[in-house]
C-alpha cells in the first residue's frame, strides 16, 4: 500500500484538473449541434421568429418518422455473440463463454434494448457510449447469504463525457473523464474509509463546468413552458424536459443537493515507470567452490546436495538466488484509474489506481465518420436546413389559408343597421339597411401559387433522399404510378442506407463484449455457477472451471433478422438446400421457418424413422425365410408389428 504524499497529491489534482478543462472544453463546442438535434427531432424546429410575425407555428417533422424506421429495422436484426477458440485445447471453454455472453446479451443485460437506446443517441448525439463496470452487490444471495456481483452496462450522457481533444482515434486517446450523481449513503457504503469525508461534503463540489454545461443551449426549449395553453408551450414542452432532465444529471434540487454527490472519474495513461528487478538461481559449481553445497556421500543420492551449514538437502525455493537487473517496468500498464469528490481522492492508495484490465471500460460508437474527428455526425445537422425550407414552405401556406382562403367583404358604413355585424358563417342571414345590399362586395380570394406546391414537393422528395427513408419504407405508396420493380428498388435502398449504421453498431457491440468477457473472466472464480444460452435458447447453469478461466477465444458476431422479406428469403434457401441433402438437414429447416416445437417434430421424426427401419428389417427377414423354404412348402407368417 502506497499513499501518496501532499506534493504528490496536488500534482495529481493539478493534472487531473488539466485534463478535465481541456475535454470538456472541446465536448462543450458540440453542445449545440446536439441541443438542435433534441429539437429537431421532437419537433422543435425554431419557429419563434415567424410566431413574432404573427405566422402560425407550422412544423412538418420528416426527420422523427424517418429516424423511428431505422430504429426499426434495426430492431429486427437478431445478433449472436461467438467465441471462436484459438487453439483446440480451448473449445469446451470456449462454448461456454459463448453461452454466457449470449445469455448476458438476451437476459442479464437485455443488449437488444440497450441497443436501440444506444442507436437513438447516436442519432441525436452522433455517437453513444457505454460504460461496462462490475456491481459488486447486484443481488442478495438468500441461500448463501452473502451479495453476489454482476456485470453492468449503461450509457453514458455525451454532455459528460470527455476525452483528449488532440487525437481523431479514441483507441489513441490519452485520456477520458466522466462524471456521474450519485447517492451519498451509496457512495459511502462504496467507499467506507473515506466516509467521513464523503458525508461532509454538501453536493456543491460540482465544478462550475458542469453546472453551466448548457454551453450554446438556445432558450427557445425553456420558453413558456411554465404555460402550456401558450402555442410555444405546447411545441416546446418535451424538448425543455429532455433538456432539463439532462441537466439534472449532475445537479439536483436544492431538496435533494445534500444527499448527492458528483463522482468523476479519470482513466488516464501513465507512462512512470519503475526499475525492474529479478532473480536467478546460482549454478551448483559456483555454489560447491563457494563451500554452501556439497554432494550427498551416499551413492543412492547422488543428485542431492546438501546445505554445508546444516547437512540438510538444497532444493526448491531453498536453493540460493542473485538479484539481477531487469527491463524496467510500468507501474500503470494498462492505465490509471482516479476517483474523486472536490478535492477527495476516493482511492488515494497507488496500487488500487492501476487499472486491471487490457481494455479500458469505455466503448465508444458513431452514428456516422467524420473526417479526421474522434466525434460522429448525428442524424439531425444535414437535414435540418431543408427541413427549416420545408416548414417555411408549409407556414406560408397555413399564412395564405388563415388570411385568403375566405372571401373578402367590404362594405360602406351606412350599409348595415346600428350594432349589426357580417358574420361569415354557414346559414347566416344578413339584415341589411334598405338599399345596402349594394354598397356590400364580396372580393374573391387570391390563388395559392402553384409554384408553391411546386417546391413544397421538391423540397420534401430531397428531404427524404437526405434521411434516406422513402415513402416505401414508411408504407406509403408515393407519389405517381411505380412499377412493382421500383418498388422493390426503393425498398432496398432504404435498408441500404441504414446498413452502414448498422455496420458501425456492430463494430460497437464487438468491442463492448470484448470488454464485457475480460471484466467477467477477472471476477469469475472456480466453482462459480453461471447461466448460458443453448443453441435453441435453452438457458441451463454450468460451473465455472479454471479451463473456462484459461481459455483464449476471439469474440465474433453473427448477424440475422426478423424482416418478412430476409425470413422469406432464408425459408426458401433453407428448402432448396433439404431438397439436396436431404433429412440430415432438417433442424435447420426448420429454424429457418422459426418452429416452437422443434425438439418435438424432430424427436417424433426419429421415432418414426426408427419405426420404418424396424418394419423394413422384418420384410427383409420374411423374404429371407421365405427363399429358405423348400417348393411346396406353406410360408410362416411374419410375427406381428
Amino acid at each position: 500500500m502506497a499513499i501518496m504524499t501532499p506534493d504528490k497529491l496536488e500534482e495529481l489534482h493539478s493534472s487531473l484538473d488539466d485534463m478535465r478543462t481541456a475535454g470538456f472544453a472541446y465536448t462543450q463546442r458540440w453542445h449545440g449541434m446536439w441541443q438542435d438535434g433534441l429539437k429537431y427531432l421532437y419537433g422543435d424546429q425554431g419557429v419563434e421568429d415567424d410566431c413574432k410575425e404573427g405566422w402560425d407555428p407550422v412544423v412538418h417533422n420528416h426527420i422523427f418518422p424517418a429516424m423511428m424506421q431505422e430504429l426499426a429495422v434495426q430492431s429486427q436484426r437478431r445478433q449472436t455473440i461467438l467465441a471462436r477458440p484459438q487453439e483446440e485445447k480451448d473449445t469446451e471453454g470456449a462454448g461456454h463463454w459463448q453461452g454466457h455472453l449470449q445469455w448476458l446479451f438476451a437476459e442479464e443485460l437485455r443488449t437488444e434494448m440497450f441497443l436501440l437506446r444506444a442507436a437513438l443517441d447516436g442519432k441525436v448525439y452522433g455517437r453513444y457510449v457505454a460504460y461496462n463496470y462490475w456491481e459488486p452487490k447486484a443481488e442478495w444471495d438468500d441461500e448463501a447469504r452473502k451479495w453476489k456481483g454482476a456485470i453492468r452496462v449503461k450509457l453514458v450522457p455525451s454532455e459528460y463525457f470527455a476525452h483528449d481533444p488532440e487525437v481523431d482515434d479514441l483507441d489513441e486517446a490519452e485520456y477520458f473523464v466522466t462524471a456521474r450523481r450519485m447517492p451519498k449513503a451509496l457512495a459511502m457504503d462504496r467507499w467506507p474509509k473515506m466516509a467521513d469525508k464523503i458525508d461532509k461534503s454538501g453536493g456543491d463540489e460540482s465544478p462550475d463546468w458542469m453546472v453551466n454545461s448548457d454551453h450554446g443551449m438556445s432558450t427557445l426549449a425553456f420558453k413558456d413552458v411554465s404555460d402550456p395553453g401558450t402555442v410555444m408551450g405546447n411545441l416546446n414542452r418535451l424538448t425543455a424536459l429532455l433538456t432539463h432532465g439532462h441537466k439534472q444529471h449532475t445537479r439536483g434540487t436544492d431538496a435533494t443537493e445534500s444527499k448527492y454527490v458528483t463522482i468523476e472519474q479519470f482513466i488516464f495513461k501513465d507512462r512512470q515507470e519503475r526499475k525492474g528487478q529479478s532473480t536467478e538461481e546460482i549454478s551448483e559449481e559456483e555454489l560447491e567452490a563457494e563451500g554452501v553445497i556439497h554432494r550427498d556421500p551416499d551413492p543412492k543420492n547422488l543428485d542431492v546436495w546438501l546445505n554445508t551449514k546444516t547437512g540438510k538437502p538444497m532444493m526448491g525455493d531453498e536453493w540460493p538466488k542473485r538479484k539481477i537487473k531487469g527491463n524496467d517496468e510500468p507501474l500503470y500498464p494498462h492505465g490509471r484509474l482516479v476517483l474523486r469528490i472536490g478535492d477527495t481522492i476516493l482511492n488515494p492508495d497507488t496500487d488500487s489506481q492501476r487499472f486491471q484490465y487490457r481494455k479500458w471500460p469505455y466503448t465508444i460508437g458513431l452514428n456516422h465518420l467524420l473526417p479526421h474527428s474522434a466525434m460522429g455526425l448525428n442524424s439531425v445537422e444535414m437535414t435540418r436546413c431543408l427541413q427549416d425550407r420545408v416548414n417555411i414552405g408549409a407556414r406560408h401556406l397555413m399564412n395564405w389559408v388563415r388570411t385568403s382562403s375566405d372571401p373578402i367583404i367590404i362594405k360602406e358604413e351606412d350599409a348595415m343597421p346600428p350594432k349589426k355585424k357580417i358574420r361569415n358563417v354557414a346559414g347566416s342571414i344578413w339584415t341589411v339597411c334598405k338599399g345596402g345590399l349594394a354598397k356590400i362586395r364580396r372580393e374573391p380570394p387570391p390563388p395559392v401559387g402553384a409554384g408553391l406546391f411546386q417546391v413544397m414537393q421538391m423540397q420534401t422528395a430531397d428531404l427524404r433522399d437526405l434521411t434516406g427513408v422513402q415513402e416505401v419504407g414508411l408504407g406509403r405508396s408515393g407519389a405517381g404510378a411505380q412499377t412493382a420493380r421500383e418498388i422493390v428498388e426503393l425498398q432496398t435502398n432504404s435498408r441500404l442506407r441504414g446498413a452502414l449504421g448498422n455496420k458501425l453498431m456492430d463494430f460497437f457491440l464487438k468491442e463492448l463484449y470484448v470488454r464485457i468477457a475480460e471484466q467477467c473472466a477477472k471476477m469469475y472464480t472456480v466453482e462459480d455457477m453461471v447461466r448460458v444460452m443453448g443453441e435453441d435458447g435453452a438457458d441451463t447453469a454450468v460451473r465455472i472451471s479454471q479451463g473456462m478461466l484459461s481459455a483464449k477465444y476471439d469474440i465474433g458476431l453473427e448477424i440475422g433478422t426478423s424482416m418478412p422479406f430476409d425470413q422469406e428469403l432464408e425459408r426458401q434457401q433453407a428448402g432448396e438446400l433439404f431438397g439436396l441433402i436431404g433429412m440430415s438437414f432438417l433442424p435447420q429447416l426448420l429454424d429457418a421457418y422459426e418452429r416452437m416445437d422443434k425438439e418435438e417434430i424432430l424427436e417424433a421424426h426419429q421415432a418414426y424413422q426408427m419405426f420404418l427401419q424396424f418394419q423394413a428389417a422384418m420384410e427383409a427377414e420374411q423374404d429371407a425365410m421365405e427363399a429358405e423354404q423348400p417348393e411346396g412348402a406353406q410360408p410362416q407368417a411374419a410375427p406381428a408389428v
